[in-house]
């Protein structure tokens, strides 16, 4: 358990790094964690069930050695990647929620005709 644990561990800081570092501008912490969060675990998670869905479930070991290594390598990389870019997703639109408010390509709220406040005139 603390063996997984460190690993997890290392995993969410060599991530966050990677979240402040990638990016055009810095991130601030707020803006990274969450992402480096979703990938450890998930990256954790796929560590764990991945060889077992190949020992129980899958057939691929009848091809062949060579074909079902890179068959797995490549799927494994791919999940990696796919997980990868959810995570920095997740810091973007967190991030933007947080700075501006709103999300980009969402309408705005808009107020009710009878509960605008009305315009007084300096006249």
């Amino acid at each position: 358990v603390v063996v997984i644990a460190a690993g997890l561990g290392v995993s969410f800081l060599i991530l966050c790094l990677i979240y402040w570092a990638v990016p055009k501008g810095h991130l601030p912490w707020r803006g990274i964690w969450p992402g480096a969060l979703f990938m450890s675990i998930g990256g954790g998670l796929a560590n764990v069930i991945f060889p077992v869905y190949l020992v129980n479930i899958s057939s691929i070991g009848e091809f062949g050695r060579i074909v079902s290594f890179v068959l797995v390598a490549l799927l494994w990389f791919y999940a990696l990647a796919l997980g990868l870019l959810a995570g920095g997703v997740i810091n973007a639109l967190r991030y933007e929620l947080h700075d501006t408010g709103t999300l980009r390509g969402t309408q705005p709220e808009t107020v009710p005709e009878a509960e605008r406040p009305t315009e007084v005139s300096a006249e």
